[in-house]
C-alpha cells in the first residue's frame, strides 16, 4: 500500500511538472502587454492540452486555406462570366447600330474570362511550396488549447479565456494566442 501511494504521488508530480515550461511561457506572455509592462495576474489554468505542429499539419492547414482562397476566386470569375455571357446574348438579339461594337466587345470579355478561369483552376499559390525540401515530421512549434482563469486588475473581476497558444519548439517563448469562440 506505501508503495502504491508513493508510485501514484510521484506520477502527479511528474504529470504536473511536465507542462511548467509551457505554461511559464503562456503566464508571461498573457501577463505581458503590448509596452513591455508585466502585470502579476494570478493565471489558473483550468485545461492544458500541447501538442507538436509538424511540417505536415502547416502544410494540411496551407492546403486548406488554397483551397477556399481558389474556391472564392472562381466563383467571383464565374459570377463575371455569367455577366459577359448575359451581355452576349443581350446584344445577339439587338439589330441596333451600335449592337455590334457592342457584342464584339462582350464575345472578347467573355473569352478573356474563359481564360482568366482556365489560369485560376491551375493557380498554385508561392506560399505552398514553402516546406518543399523539409521533412514532413519536423516541429515546427507547439500548440496549447488552454482555458485560463486570471483576475483582470484594472476591471477587478476574475476573467476565463480559451484560446490556442503557439509556442516555440522548445516551449520556452509563447509567440501568439488565438482565442477560441465557445
Amino acid at each position: 500500500m506505501r508503495n502504491l501511494i508513493v508510485i501514484l504521488s510521484s506520477f502527479v508530480v511528474l504529470s504536473c511538472s511536465s507542462n511548467s515550461k509551457e505554461k511559464e511561457a503562456i503566464e508571461t506572455y498573457i501577463e505581458t502587454d503590448g509596452r513591455g509592462n508585466k502585470y502579476d495576474l494570478d493565471i489558473k489554468f483550468d485545461q492544458l492540452e500541447i501538442s507538436d505542429v509538424s511540417v505536415q499539419d502547416s502544410i494540411y492547414l496551407l492546403e486548406e486555406r488554397f483551397e477556399k482562397e481558389k474556391e472564392n476566386k472562381i466563383a467571383s470569375m464565374e459570377k463575371m462570366k455569367a455577366l459577359y455571357e448575359d451581355r452576349v446574348d443581350k446584344y445577339s438579339k439587338d439589330k441596333s447600330y451600335m449592337s455590334d461594337y457592342f457584342l464584339k466587345k462582350a464575345k472578347k470579355d467573355l473569352s478573356e474570362q474563359n481564360e482568366k478561369i482556365k489560369e485560376a483552376k491551375n493557380w498554385k499559390p508561392e506560399y505552398l511550396s514553402k516546406y518543399n525540401d523539409r521533412d514532413k515530421s519536423e516541429i515546427l512549434c507547439k500548440k496549447a488549447d488552454a482555458i485560463v482563469r486570471f483576475e483582470n486588475p484594472r476591471l477587478k473581476v476574475e476573467q476565463t479565456i480559451h484560446a490556442n497558444f503557439f509556442l516555440n519548439k522548445e516551449g520556452t517563448k509563447c509567440f501568439k494566442m488565438l482565442r477560441i469562440k465557445d
